[in-house]
């Protein structure tokens, strides 16, 4: 399989670079300080050398056995038959069961999306802004966009904003900041948090229509 070819590599990289290096070092040849020299030097650099290819080599193994991993999963199951729906009204399909990555550091944000992928759940709730959109980030780069139905939300203005031209700023500096970070172009949902002003709520629900023009989200809600 393809582990053990990979695995098979990286220890012949190993032995043969040592046994290269016990025999420079272990030479009965006549030396002199300036040769000995060389030969650290050599040993030395065959050694950083190696250092490099293992751990290039590891994480690629790492990634391709966890990439596949998450495949098999999904082949498991069918997500459209086993997690009811709602048709939204611009005829976005919205699955019901969701899981949400409040409060979870990046990795266990990771590991939370796959095991609900394996579960057929593939509506993930997340926070933008910090542990938690690292995790579905790292997700992203092992499964295609498309397997992950997005809902994220903006959060409320600080209680001092009251300027409704700032706080409508706000919401295209968190979705130009990011989405990047996240890994995509364009969420399935995108939610605005309550605010205690009316118009501030208002300025910031502009911006949300503008996004959905602009196929920043595929549609909006409230939270």
């Amino acid at each position: 399989s393809y582990e053990p070819k990979i695995l098979l590599r990286l220890f012949l990289h190993f032995d043969f670079g040592a046994i290269y290096c016990m025999t420079m070092v272990n030479s009965t040849s006549t030396t002199t300080p300036v040769n000995n020299r060389m030969r650290i030097v050599t040993c030395t650099t065959i050694v950083v050398v190696l250092t490099c290819i293992l751990a290039i080599k590891g994480y690629s193994f790492h990634y391709h056995v966890e990439r596949r991993n998450v495949i098999s999963s999904k082949r498991e199951l069918s997500f459209d038959s086993s997690i009811p729906t709602w048709t939204l009204p611009n005829d976005v399909t919205y699955p019901i069961i969701a899981s949400n990555t409040a409060s979870l550091s990046a990795s266990q944000t990771k590991a939370m999306v796959l095991k609900s992928l394996s579960l057929g759940i593939n509506n993930i709730d997340v926070h933008l802004g910090g542990s938690e959109r690292d995790g579905v980030a790292q997700v992203l780069k092992l499964i295609p966009r498309s397997d992950l139905f997005l809902v994220t939300k903006i959060d409320k203005p600080p209680t001092d904003m009251t300027d409704p031209l700032a706080a409508a700023e706000l919401v295209r500096t968190t979705v130009a900041t990011e989405w990047p970070l996240l890994g995509v172009e364009m969420v399935d949902v995108l939610l605005l948090k309550d605010s205690a002003s009316c118009d501030v709520m208002q300025a910031q629900w502009a911006v949300l229509e503008e996004l959905l023009a602009q196929g920043k989200t595929r549609a909006l809600g409230t939270y």
